[in-house]
């Protein structure tokens, strides 16, 4: 007999944690403009940048984070970053299509091993930067990360503020150095979904290590929008170890088995009563390429998460 997860939800990653005027206040008025010669020719070497994403918990009962943030930065802006190589401390074993990580504990980061906190030169594109679809208007107000780089974000993020299933203009209001223009149909959402949970808010989900997990989720995406999936079941240890069970998911299934013989492979709370266990759901939507007025080629991406606290019984 199989045990059966049905979800329904989205995810975002990767972005760097920018600092700022606190979440409410409002953001400070810069005294010059961030691009002097004439604008196109000014922005040569500068391109897209954005952190949109969306993360929910308890099987997508409770919104985690909700996050939209964009800008025009440049080309060789520090913030755009590596992903650290964490090979040498990793090992993995496949279960048929699936695999497990095991994942040695690093040295503890410092303040200077995270990089910069968000872009260093965003570029000043007026006093706010409009979504617009047919249905709805989202505003995204300027504002100063720390560096000194201007970007635009959604000042409260909420549920019932992000715009789910929509395919969205970018309208940049401008400023004398830089003028006002519109991309149409740039930025495209994720669908909010529906989601039947194995458990009630308030209950466990206990997963049994000899028998199949079955995961099942519906997202109702804008049709033609590029989607990338992964499922994993993630083991955390307060020394810092990691584990991770990961199954291949083709962007039109919409369900996944996570194995046997990967469950009994994971440590559980009776080997060790600190693991903490959670369910992984990640989506990550790619709008369609288009050009920027100088010339040079954006394409946002939207992150969708659902986490599931899971614990895992022998």
């Amino acid at each position: 007999m199989r045990k059966s997860a049905f979800i329904a939800s989205f995810l975002l990653v990767g972005c760097p944690e920018t600092s700022g005027h606190p979440e409410h206040e409002p953001p400070p008025t810069p005294s010059t403009s961030t691009v002097t010669e004439d604008a196109w020719g000014g922005l040569d070497g500068f391109g897209w940048y954005d952190c949109i994403q969306v993360e929910f918990q308890g099987w997508a009962g409770e919104l985690d984070r909700c996050r939209i943030e964009l800008g025009v930065v440049a080309d060789d802006d520090e913030s755009h970053g590596e992903d650290h190589d964490d090979s040498a401390d990793r090992t993995e074993v496949e279960y048929g299509e699936c695999r497990v990580e095991w994942t040695l504990a690093g040295e503890p980061e410092s303040a200077g091993d995270r990089g910069p906190a968000g872009p260093a030169t965003g570029v000043d594109l007026g006093v706010t930067v409009s979504l617009v679809s047919a249905t709805t208007t989202v505003t995204l107000h300027r504002y100063n990360p720390e560096e000194g780089g201007f970007l635009y974000r959604l000042d409260d993020c909420t549920e019932a503020a992000f715009p789910f299933g929509e395919v969205m203009d970018v309208v940049v209001t401008g400023t004398e150095a830089v003028p006002g223009f519109t991309l149409e149909d740039a930025l495209w959402f994720p669908g909010r979904g529906e989601l039947a949970a194995p458990v009630t808010a308030d209950e466990a989900f206990v997963c049994a290590t000899d028998q199949d997990l079955d995961v099942t989720w519906v997202a109702d995406d804008p049709v033609g929008v590029d989607v990338g999936q992964s499922m994993t079941l993630d083991n955390s240890f307060v020394d810092g170890r990691s584990e991770r069970l990961s199954c291949p998911v083709m962007p039109s299934e919409s369900a996944v088995v996570l194995p046997t013989d990967g469950l009994a492979a994971l440590t559980t709370p009776a080997d060790d009563p600190d693991v903490q266990t959670m369910l992984n759901l990640r989506r990550t939507l790619q709008s369609p390429e288009i050009p920027l007025p100088w010339g040079t080629m954006m394409q946002s991406r939207v992150v969708w998460e659902l986490r599931a606290e899971v614990t895992l019984d022998e």
